[in-house]
């Protein structure tokens, strides 16, 4: 990729093969310029990630990686060469290989003086502002292609979005949903949309079982929670019960359609947050779990009187 006013050239690397390059020019940016701590840059996962290096007159200028997942960083242009087009044209080689690759959609922490850049780009802002590295940032996404499909599109992708993603997964089920969930959590659970697609699932497909594991309903009780409120109208085919471990918070809630898609909500680190909608042998292994936990489990009282 051959930018002819300045002749930038954009080229993929390994990091195994260049990192001396690709390091330098994060170390000039990041931790000299902007202070980043060494511990931060240097996270472990630049063996795993394409790198793209730019050139200019054969001169190392620039670099960002693409992880697996989808998640673009380390974007760095040395101080000198930039407001010259050598982010974009980096950036567009990753949107490009992205394309290439199939990925559902890219996802990126900008820092908040670089959103116009991005979203010049396609890239759309979500979500509040937060510190990292001392650095004020907004995550941003650019979707690719418009949806995924439950069990054709394989690929686990970072969920920052966890409401949209268990909405999706429960309007394409035809069969089993499961939910794991340490108190139902209102923001992702408590809608009418989602109840709505769960009570259409049960008038759609017959046999249709829904199953929900929770560890703590003081709260539920005390509220018209929409998931509660339609189990307890479809009680045949949606049923709660109660893992017999008042004093357990599970790490990780999880919900499984169709044994195949996957939504992993990770309540130590919500950034770990993942989704798959196709991967049957570990929705298998979530499902696996889940029913040793469902066999052991009970109906609740607080649940069996709450007046919806």
């Amino acid at each position: 990729m051959t930018n002819t006013a300045i002749n930038i050239q954009i080229l993929p690397r390994r990091w195994n093969d260049d990192s001396a390059a690709l390091a330098a020019i994060r170390r000039e940016v990041f931790i000299d310029e902007q202070n980043v701590p060494e511990d931060l840059e240097w996270d472990g996962e630049d063996t795993y990630a394409r790198h793209w290096l730019a050139l200019i007159h054969k001169e190392p200028v620039g670099t960002v990686r693409l992880l697996r997942n989808g998640h673009v960083g380390r974007m760095a242009v040395r101080k000198a060469w930039r407001n010259q087009g050598i982010g974009a044209a980096l950036l567009r080689a990753v949107i490009g290989e992205a394309f290439a690759q199939d990925l559902r959609e890219l996802f990126l922490h900008a820092q908040t003086h670089a959103v116009d850049f991005y979203a010049r780009h396609g890239f759309i802002a979500e979500g509040p502002e937060f510190m990292d590295a001392g650095i004020p940032h907004r995550t941003m996404r650019l979707l690719l292609h418009p949806q995924r499909r439950l069990g054709q599109d394989h690929g686990r992708f970072a969920v920052t979005r966890p409401r949209e993603v268990a909405l999706d997964l429960v309007q394409q089920a035809q069969r089993h949903v499961r939910i794991l969930s340490n108190a139902l959590d209102p923001d992702i659970y408590d809608n009418a949309e989602l109840a709505a697609a769960l009570s259409q699932l049960v008038r759609n497909y017959r046999g249709a079982d829904i199953r929900i594991l929770i560890v703590d309903s003081s709260g539920l009780a005390q509220t018209s929670h929409a998931l509660v409120a339609l189990a307890k109208r479809l009680s045949s085919a949606i049923k709660i019960r109660k893992i017999n471990a008042p004093n357990e918070v599970l790490p990780e809630n999880y919900l499984i359609a169709d044994g195949r898609g996957l939504l992993c909500l990770s309540l130590r680190e919500t950034a770990l947050s993942w989704a798959d909608y196709n991967n049957k042998p570990l929705a298998n292994e979530y499902t696996q779990t889940f029913d040793e936990m469902w066999n052991h489990a009970q109906e609740d009282p607080y649940l069996r009187v709450l007046h919806v």
